[in-house]
C-alpha cells in the first residue's frame, strides 16, 4: 500500500514541477501565442505576421514559370550588389512537372533581430518583388517581422556601421 501511495505522490509532484516549469519558461503575447524571443522594432515599417507550418516557412511564389523565390540574411551594404547577403537553403515542398512548385526554409534558420530579403518572382515583364523584413518575434508556429522599404534599409545600414 505504501509503495503505491509513494508512486502516486511522486507522480503528482513531478506533474506539478513540470507545469510550473512550463509556466515559467513560456512568455505569452496577444492571444496567448508562445514566443521564444522578442526584440524592439526599428520603427521603420508596419508589423506583419508570417506563418510557420511544421517547422517550415513557405516562401511566397507569385508565378512558378518565372523563377524561384529565395530568402537571404542581409549582412551589410555591398558596392557590387547593393547588399551583402547570406542565402538560406531552400527546401522543395511540392513539385509540378518535375520542378519545385513550392519552396520553403527551415524555420530554425530565421533568427530574431536579423534582417532578411525575400525575392518573390512575379512575371518576365516586370522585375521581381523584393520584401525586406526585420524579425522581431518568433514562436513555434509564427514569426512577426517589420516590413522595411529598401530606402529605409539602406539608411539604417549606413547608420549602423
Amino acid at each position: 500500500m505504501n509503495i503505491n501511495r509513494i508512486k502516486v505522490a511522486s507522480l503528482l509532484y513531478l506533474t506539478m514541477i513540470r507545469n510550473v516549469y512550463i509556466q515559467v519558461c513560456n512568455i505569452y503575447i496577444g492571444d496567448k501565442k508562445m514566443v521564444e524571443n522578442k526584440i524592439e522594432s526599428l520603427g521603420l515599417g508596419k508589423i506583419r505576421e508570417f506563418e510557420i507550418d511544421g517547422g517550415i516557412f513557405e516562401l511566397p511564389w507569385g508565378n512558378i514559370r518565372v523563377g524561384k523565390p529565395w530568402i537571404a540574411e542581409i549582412i551589410g551594404p555591398s558596392a557590387r550588389y547593393g547588399f551583402e547577403r547570406r542565402f538560406l537553403k531552400t527546401i522543395a515542398l511540392e513539385f509540378y512537372k518535375g520542378s519545385p512548385s513550392k519552396l520553403g526554409v527551415d524555420a530554425d534558420e530565421i533568427e530574431v533581430g536579423k534582417i532578411y530579403e525575400i525575392k518573390v518572382p512575379t512575371s518576365w515583364r516586370h522585375s521581381d518583388e523584393r520584401i525586406y523584413i526585420h524579425v522581431i518575434t518568433k514562436g513555434p508556429d509564427f514569426f512577426e517581422a517589420e516590413e522595411i522599404s529598401r530606402e529605409d534599409l539602406v539608411k539604417y545600414l549606413r547608420t549602423r556601421k
